[in-house]
């Protein structure tokens, strides 16, 4: 689908910079009148002036919570996150709004989930539309600088999250092993982040650093060591793997991940710590940097995923995107600034959205007033409580809910619908019904329990919202849209007729 032409890119330092000026939106004018009204009155943060706040977000890619040494994993993974998280404030049980890329990405931007945003639930095919208002350009509209490094295909600029970047930085500099789709490495992209954080010097900015490492396959650099054992190390699973005929990873290594003469299983799952190691190094540099210029301080950092990865569950190996299983959605998310309580961690579930909110009030900036998005300012500085209400996640074959400390996943369409069924769009491969399943989230590990009705009902309630939103997105998606392939799966979707 075609999008409007951008300006040129510009060479600057050797890499390839692609600006663009904030595009009108509906609503504009009254929300930079709103924020000029805001910071002509002076208004103040909780902690420090307006004017010296920052924010730095970095989302990491495929990253299970449950991987992290930080959130009792037996191996040595995360060792720099493990120390800046004693600096701010952790969320057990937080839980991303999809199971793959673009969608949850989106949703951090826009504040709404992905049924109501114009990405929808699809991963690359369908662009954010340029009348949604994000997040960068809210902070741009302020007087922040807004700058992005990204490392992921599918998050180069013409899916539509440059918008209010003065600065989107998606050169793509290396390529997976096996399809050679072009991606960067952490190393690479924090090279990058460095730079730009340097040339920023004392100015206020709003920067999202996205590192793509955990994702597949697995190749961490040879340098990298295995994690060392912190305690009961993940049990041994003597199981070798055929490579698969698709994507999916069901009951076989993806044709992606497959490295050439590994079938092991515990082999893939220690490059894919390997790769969480390799990307920690590299926040290591990034915490160390911000330490040394005095920049946190002023500056909220916040750390979070798109998603997980399965190992195993449901009988799915090293993918992600068929379902919205805890494998698949329970994130890490971690935040430290002025202000914020260190040390502290929250039991309750939130969703990776709320950053948007959190983001917003800490740089006292207006909310739009359609958004899902909740703000923990008040749980990160006060210890106040989580704001009530439920935390639901989606996938193109399920819906989740979290809420009162339980977790309940369930289909989006009857098993029944065969036409539905038959492909996973996003694989090309094993597609089917997982049915319901209830967890318990009263613990660090979640316990399998009884569905419960209520949520089951509540989660019916939201669904029904959720697909007429996901209708309405794309009511003409049918007139100009000539890959067939594409079409066939938005109509599986219920986005074309």
């Amino acid at each position: 689908m075609k999008r409007s032409a951008k300006p040129k890119a510009k060479a600057r330092n050797a890499q390839v910079v692609r600006q663009h000026g904030g595009r009108r939106k509906l609503g504009i004018c009254v929300l930079l009148l709103g924020i000029a009204c805001a910071i002509g009155l002076g208004w103040k943060l909780r902690s420090g002036r307006l004017e010296q706040r920052s924010v730095l977000l970095v989302t990491v890619d495929t990253l299970r919570a449950d991987h992290l040494s930080h959130a009792g994993y037996g191996r040595l993974t995360s060792p720099n996150l493990d120390a800046f998280a004693r600096l701010g404030t952790s969320f057990d049980w937080a839980l991303s709004t999809c199971s793959y890329t673009l969608p949850s990405h989106a949703s951090m931007m826009v504040g709404v989930y992905p049924s109501f945003h114009s990405v929808g639930l699809m991963n690359g095919y369908l662009p954010l539309k340029p009348q949604e208002l994000t997040l960068a350009e809210i902070c741009r509209a302020a007087g922040l600088r807004t700058l992005a490094v990204v490392s992921n295909f599918v998050l180069r600029r013409d899916c539509g999250l440059d918008q209010g970047f003065e600065v989107y930085d998606d050169v793509l500099p290396d390529r997976e092993l096996v399809r050679g789709f072009a991606e960067r490495k952490a190393v690479h992209a924090m090279d990058s982040a460095l730079d730009r954080l340097k040339e920023l010097g004392d100015e206020r900015f709003f920067m999202w650093v996205h590192l793509q490492d955990p994702h597949g396959p697995y190749t961490p650099d040879a340098s990298t060591p295995e994690p060392k054992p912190t305690g009961e190390a993940p049990p041994r699973i003597e199981r070798d793997l055929p490579v698969g005929a698709d994507q999916s990873g069901f009951a076989a290594v993806p044709i992606y991940q497959a490295i050439k003469g590994e079938r092991s299983f515990d082999a893939y799952r220690s490059r894919y710590d390997r790769e969480i190691l390799a990307t920690d190094i590299q926040l290591g540099r990034l915490f160390e940097a911000l330490a040394k210029s005095g920049r946190l301080k002023d500056t909220l950092v916040v750390i979070t995923a798109d998603h997980g990865e399965a190992l195993g569950e449901d009988n799915f190996f090293f993918s992600h995107s068929h379902s919205v299983g805890l494998d698949q959605v329970h994130v890490p998310l971690i935040i430290a600034g002025p202000g914020v309580r260190a040390g502290a961690r929250i039991p309750t579930a939130v969703s990776s959205m709320d950053t948007f909110a959190t983001i917003l009030e800490f740089l006292d900036l207006p909310t739009p007033n359609s958004m899902h998005s909740r703000s923990l300012l008040s749980v990160l500085q006060d210890g106040a409580g989580v704001p009530e209400g439920a935390v639901f996640t989606a996938s193109i074959s399920q819906r989740g809910i979290a809420m009162g400390g339980e977790f309940l996943r369930t289909d989006r369409v009857s098993p029944t619908d065969k036409a539905f069924w038959s492909i996973n769009p996003l694989t090309e491969g094993y597609f089917a019904p997982l049915g319901t399943e209830g967890w318990s989230l009263a613990k660090p590990v979640a316990e399998r329990v009884e569905p419960n009705p209520g949520l089951a009902r509540r989660l019916a309630e939201f669904s029904v919202e959720a697909d007429a939103a996901l209708r309405s997105q794309w009511p003409g998606v049918n007139q100009g849209f000539t890959d067939e392939a594409a079409l066939r799966n938005l109509r599986a979707l219920g986005y074309a007729k």
